[in-house]
C-alpha cells in the first residue's frame, strides 16, 4: 500500500469525469544466465535459461500430457512439435521431469528472451543457402552437419527446412551456420510464447464511437474514422479479402458468418484441389493444429473480437458493424494457448499472400522479427495480391513506451504500425509511440472501450455474442486500419499495396494538435500521421508519386530522417535515387527498400566511400544495416540491378540505436541534472554504456525513481549519495521497468542506469524522478485550517506525508452550479484521491469515491458537480482518484487525501506515474 500523493491540482470549474480500463499484461518468465542467442538481420538477440518454466518433447507414438501436475501449472502444448510447457517451482521440477519421462517425454531446453517470453527450440532449422550454392555442395554440407533435409520452402530459392538430431543443439547449430560460406542465414524453428496485443474492454452501432463519435461518454463529437461518409463511397467489395492472423474464429457468429471467405477452388473433399499445399482450406486454416478448422481454443477469444471490427456484417439487424463490412475475412489461426511457432507465422503470411484477392494482412500480436517472419512480410509486400503487394497492418503495442525497430515485427518498416486513440481523441496511456508509429485508430483508454463481436454465449469475454466493455488496446486499432486498406483496395483495385498505405498516411486527421507536435512531414511521435479517416482516404485524389526527383546524384539528394518512409520510383533502368542521411549522434542504422526485389542499395560516406551494400541476410530484398557510425552525413543510393524500371518502391531509414543527447554521462563526475516530474528519454549505447543523472534536495523529502523501457527494456537502477555510495537499487528481472522509492535528507544524489546485464544495448528507455514533500498551503489538515480558493483558481498541492489531508473553502454570493475537480500536472502520474464537498456546518453534500482511474490521456482526476445553491462550502478530500494533467484546457486543483492503491497501480502500468 502506498499512501503518499505528489502534486495534485485543485480547481472549481465545469467538466465531466471519465473512467479508463487497464490493459492486462501477459505473464513473463523469470530468467537465469545467458544461455544462447539468435541472429536476426545483423542483430544478436540473447536468450536466457528460464528459471520458472520447463519444456518437454513427446517421443513418437506417446500420448499427450495431462494438464494437471502437482506443484506445476500446465502452460500449453504445441501438438505439431510435441512440445509441452509447464510453470514449476525449482523444488518440483525433478518430480515433474520424472513423471513426464515415465509418460514418454524428454526434457528439452526452455529459454526466455530479454522481455521474458518463452522460447523452446524444436529439431527443425530453416536454412537459406546462397543463390550460387550448388546442389552437391548443399548435400555435402548437410551430411557433414548430420542434418536431414525435410523439404524446400515454397516460393524461396535455396531455402530448406532440415532436421537436426537434438533440439538442444538447434540454436547453436543455426548460429554457427551463419559463418559458412554457403549459408546466408539459418534459424532454429522455435515454439514461442505469443503475446496478443490485448488490453481493456466496450458496445452495437450507436455505441461504436470509433465509427461515429456522437459524444458517447463525453467523447469528442465527430472525432472518428468518418465511417458513415466513407460508406457513401464504398462499403467494400466481396472480392477483397482481409486475412486476420489470430487465435481463432467462430464461423457461426451472426455478424461474421456471411462475411467469411470461401475458397471455392478447394472444396472439402480430402483433396488439395488448388495445389497450394493445404488440403480442404475452404474457410481458412489452423496453423497450430495443421487442419482446416481455425476455431478458437478454450481460452481464446481475441480473434473473434478483432475480426468484427474489420468485417462485421452491417444492416442485418444484429449486433455491430465492421468498417469494411462488404469485404471478406480469411481466418488464419496462428496462436494457441499462449504459444506460437516461427514457421507457422511465416507460413500464414505467405499463405495469405498467395491469394490474389487478399489485399490486407492484419496481425494484432507481438511477433519476433526473425528472418522467416521478415522474409514472409517482404514476400507479401512484393508478391501478394497477384503482384500488387499486400498491406500488412500490425498493432504497435500496449506498453505505453517509445518504440524503435529491432524488437518486434510491428515496429518493422514493412508493417503499417498502428497505435491508438481514445473516444476523447487522445493517446491512451497504454498506446506505444515513437519512430515506428505510422497511424492511430480507436483503441479505448478513455471511458469507452470498443464494441465488437465476441464468442457465442458464455465462451467469450462477456456473456452474449458481443463485447461492449472488454476490447481495448492497439489489438483493436489494427483491424480498423486493415479495414480501411480493404476499402481502398475495393475502390482502387489497380493500386499497389504501397499506394494504399501512402494514401492512408496522407489523409489522416491531425488530432490533438496542441500536444502532438506534428513535423513538416505531418508526423508526430504520439500519433504518427494521425487518426485514420476512411472518408478522406477514399475521397482524396492521389498525389503524384515520387516527388523527390531529380535526385540522381549525391549533390541532388533529398534528406531522409529517422522513421521516414519515402515513396519513390526508378523511372528508367538507368535511373538512380540518392538520399541524404544526417546522424547527430553515433548510431546503428538500417536502410530498407520495400515493395521490390529489383533494387540494389548502397551506403556511402560524405567522401563517396562505399560503406555497405545489401545485407545477405535479407536476400533477395534490399536492406543495409550499418553499426557504429559516427555522427556525420551519409548517402544512400538505390539502383536497378536488372536494368528494369521500378515504378513503385519505398525507401525507409531507421536508427536502430544511438548515443542519446545526454552523453557523455557515463560516470558520476559528468552526471546530467534531472528535475522532479521531468521525463528524460535515454538509450544505452554502445554495449556497456551507463547513464548518470543528479538531483539536489533542499529539504527532507520522499523520492520515487523509475525507468520504463520498450520490449527489451529491463534496466538496473541505482540510487547513490553525494559520494557515490549505494543507497538502494532495483536489479530484478521484471523486463518492463525498474523502480525505487526512498525517504532522503537534504543533499545531492545520483541515479545510475545500466542495462540489466550491462552487456546488451538498449534502444529506448524513459527515466523519471518524483519528489514528495509538504506543499506551501500546509498546515490545512482540517476545516478550521481551510485555505481560500476562488473560481478558476488553481492550487498546486501534495498529499504528504502519509495520512495528510488538504482542506479548502470558497464562498458563493449567488446561486450557482459548482464543479470541483482534482487533477495531477504530469501525464504519467497516477494520483488517486477522495474528494468531498461540505457545507458551512461541515456536513457532507457530495463525495467522489468512484475510483475512476484514468482519463483519455492517462490522467487521473476526481470531480464533483452540484446544481444545489449553497452560500458557503468547505471542500474535504475523501475519495480515491487518479490525478494527471491535461484533462481540460484549464488547470485544476483540489484538496484531497490519497487513495490506497497508487503504488500497486503503478506496477500494473509498467511504472507509469508521476504527479506535479
Amino acid at each position: 500500500m502506498h499512501s503518499r500523493l505528489a502534486a495534485v491540482a485543485f480547481l472549481l470549474l465545469i467538466a465531466g469525469s471519465a473512467a479508463a480500463k487497464r490493459p492486462a499484461k501477459p505473464t513473463r518468465s523469470p530468467r537465469g544466465g545467458l544461455a544462447a542467442q539468435e541472429r536476426f538481420e545483423g542483430q544478436i538477440r540473447p536468450l536466457y535459461r528460464s528459471t520458472s518454466h520447463v519444456a518437454f518433447r513427446r517421443m513418437s507414438g506417446r500420448p499427450n500430457p495431462a494438464a494437471g501436475r502437482t506443484g506445476a501449472e500446465f502452460r500449453g502444448e504445441y501438438a505439431a512439435s510435441g512440445i509441452a510447457i509447464y510453470e514449476a517451482a525449482p523444488e518440483t521440477r525433478h518430480s515433474l521431469a520424472t513423471d513426464m519421462i515415465a509418460r514418454g517425454f524428454v526434457e528439452i531446453p526452455c529459454y526466455v528472451t530479454a522481455d521474458g517470453r518463452w522460447v523452446v527450440p524444436t529439431d527443425l532449422v530453416v536454412i537459406q543457402f546462397r543463390p550460387d550454392a550448388a546442389d552437391a555442395e548443399i548435400r555435402r554440407f548437410l551430411a557433414g552437419e548430420n542434418a536431414a533435409l525435410i523439404t524446400a520452402r515454397r516460393n524461396h530459392d535455396r531455402q530448406f527446412i532440415v532436421r537436426v538430431p537434438d533440439p538442444a543443439q538447434a540454436l547453436a547449430l543455426a548460429d554457427s551456420w551463419h559463418d559458412s560460406k554457403l549459408v546466408l542465414w539459418a534459424q532454429a524453428s522455435c515454439v514461442r510464447q505469443a503475446v496478443p496485443r490485448f488490453t481493456p474492454n466496450d458496445p452495437m452501432y450507436p455505441l461504436q464511437w470509433h465509427l461515429q463519435n456522437t459524444g458517447q461518454g463525453g467523447g469528442l463529437y465527430n472525432h472518428d474514422v468518418s465511417a458513415d461518409r466513407a460508406w457513401d463511397i464504398t462499403r467494400g467489395d466481396s472480392n477483397v479479402v482481409i486475412a486476420v492472423l489470430d487465435d481463432g474464429f467462430v464461423f457461426a457468429h451472426p455478424d461474421l458468418a456471411a462475411n467469411t471467405f470461401t475458397n471455392t477452388a478447394d472444396p472439402v473433399n480430402s483433396v488439395d484441389d488448388d495445389f497450394n499445399g493445404y488440403t480442404d482450406d475452404y474457410h481458412g486454416w489452423d496453423f497450430t493444429d495443421s487442419d482446416n478448422d481455425p476455431a478458437p481454443g478454450t481460452n481464446d477469444g481475441h480473434g473473434v473480437a478483432v475480426a468484427g471490427l474489420a468485417v462485421a456484417v452491417v444492416n442485418n439487424s444484429v449486433g455491430v458493424a465492421g468498417l469494411a463490412n462488404r469485404c471478406r475475412l480469411l481466418p488464419l489461426r496462428v496462436y494457441s494457448t499462449s504459444l506460437d511457432n516461427d514457421i507457422d507465422w511465416a507460413a500464414a503470411v505467405e499463405y495469405a499472400a498467395g491469394f490474389s484477392n487478399v489485399a490486407v494482412i492484419s496481425i494484432s500480436y507481438l511477433i519476433d522479427p526473425t528472418p522467416l517472419n521478415m522474409g514472409a512480410m517482404r514476400y507479401a509486400l512484393v508478391r501478394g495480391r497477384g503482384g500488387k503487394g499486400c498491406v500488412i497492418s500490425v498493432a504497435l503495442g500496449n506498453d505505453g513506451v517509445r518504440r524503435r525497430y529491432v524488437e518486434d515485427l510491428a515496429a518493422a518498416p514493412e508493417a503499417l504500425g498502428v497505435g491508438g486513440n481514445s473516444n476523447y481523441d487522445k493517446k491512451p496511456w497504454f498506446a506505444d509511440y515513437g519512430p515506428a508509429l505510422n497511424v492511430v485508430a480507436g483503441a479505448g483508454g478513455g471511458n469507452r472501450a470498443l464494441v465488437t463481436t465476441d464468442r457465442l454465449g458464455a465462451a467469450g469475454y462477456e456473456p452474449g455474442n458481443y463485447s461492449t466493455n472488454s476490447a481495448e488496446g492497439t489489438s483493436f486499432s489494427c483491424p480498423q486500419a486493415a479495414a480501411l486498406a480493404a476499402l481502398l483496395a475495393s475502390a482502387r483495385p489497380d493500386w499497389t499495396g504501397l499506394e494504399i498505405r501512402r494514401q492512408i498516411e496522407l489523409t489522416c486527421d491531425k488530432i490533438d494538435p496542441g500536444v502532438a507536435a506534428y513535423n513538416v512531414r505531418g508526423w508526430s511521435e504520439l500519433y504518427g500521421f494521425g487518426r485514420i479517416n476512411a472518408w478522406a482516404a477514399l475521397a482524396t485524389p492521389a498525389t503524384p508519386w515520387d516527388p523527390y526527383e531529380p535526385d540522381n546524384s549525391s549533390a541532388t539528394a533529398n534528406a531522409i530522417v529517422d522513421g521516414e518512409l519515402q515513396y519513390r520510383s526508378l523511372a528508367t533502368g538507368a535511373d538512380t535515387d540518392w538520399a541524404r542521411i544526417t546522424i547527430t549522434n553515433p548510431a546503428d542504422i538500417r536502410l530498407t527498400v520495400l515493395g521490390t526485389t529489383n533494387a540494389a542499395l548502397a551506403l556511402y560516406s560524405a567522401a563517396a566511400a562505399l560503406l555497405a551494400t545489401n545485407d545477405p541476410d535479407a536476400y533477395p530484398y534490399a536492406v543495409v544495416t550499418a553499426n557504429g557510425l559516427a555522427a556525420t552525413t551519409y548517402y544512400a543510393r538505390v539502383s536497378s540491378p536488372s536494368g528494369a524500371t521500378v515504378p513503385f518502391y519505398g525507401l525507409h531509414f531507421g536508427i536502430l540505436n544511438e548515443a542519446d543527447g545526454y552523453e557523455m554521462d557515463d560516470a558520476r563526475t559528468n552526471a546530467k541534472p534531472i528535475s522532479p516530474q521531468e521525463m528524460q528519454y535515454h538509450t544505452l549505447y554502445p554495449t556497456g554504456d551507463a547513464d548518470w543523472v543528479t538531483f539536489t534536495l533542499d529539504r527532507a523529502a520522499g523520492v520515487q525513481i523509475w525507468t520504463m523501457g520498450e520490449i527489451n527494456g529491463d534496466t538496473a537502477l541505482f540510487l547513490r549519495d553525494s559520494g557515490g555510495g549505494l543507497i538502494s537499487s532495483d536489479t530484478d528481472t521484471n523486463y518492463y521497468y525498474s523502480f525505487l522509492s526512498n525517504s532522503l535528507a537534504p543533499g545531492t544524489y545520483y541515479i545510475e542506469v545500466q542495462s540489466w546485464t550491462n552487456t546488451v544495448p538498449l534502444a529506448s528507455y524513459q527515466l523519471q524522478l518524483e519528489v514528495y514533500g509538504p506543499d506551501s498551503f500546509e498546515t490545512n489538515n482540517a476545516a478550521t485550517q481551510a485555505v481560500a480558493i476562488a473560481s478558476g483558481q488553481p492550487r498546486l498541492c501534495t498529499i504528504y506525508p502519509n495520512g495528510d489531508e488538504d482542506w479548502f473553502t470558497f464562498t458563493l454570493s449567488n446561486r450557482a452550479n459548482v464543479l470541483v475537480l482534482t487533477d495531477t500536472i504530469n501525464p504519467l502520474w497516477l494520483g488517486d484521491t477522495i474528494l468531498t464537498l461540505l457545507n458551512s456546518n461541515v456536513v457532507g453534500i457530495a463525495t467522489n469515491d468512484d475510483g475512476n482511474d484514468l482519463d483519455d490521456y492517462g490522467y487521473g482526476y476526481s470531480a464533483i458537480y452540484t446544481k444545489q445553491p449553497h452560500r458557503r462550502h468547505v471542500l474535504h478530500p475523501g475519495d480515491r482518484l487518479w490525478s494527471g494533467p491535461g484533462l481540460l484546457p484549464f488547470a485544476r486543483r483540489v484538496r484531497c487525501r490519497n487513495g490506497d492503491h497508487q503504488h500497486r497501480a503503478r506496477h500494473q502500468r509498467r511504472a507509469r506515474g508521476v504527479a506535479g
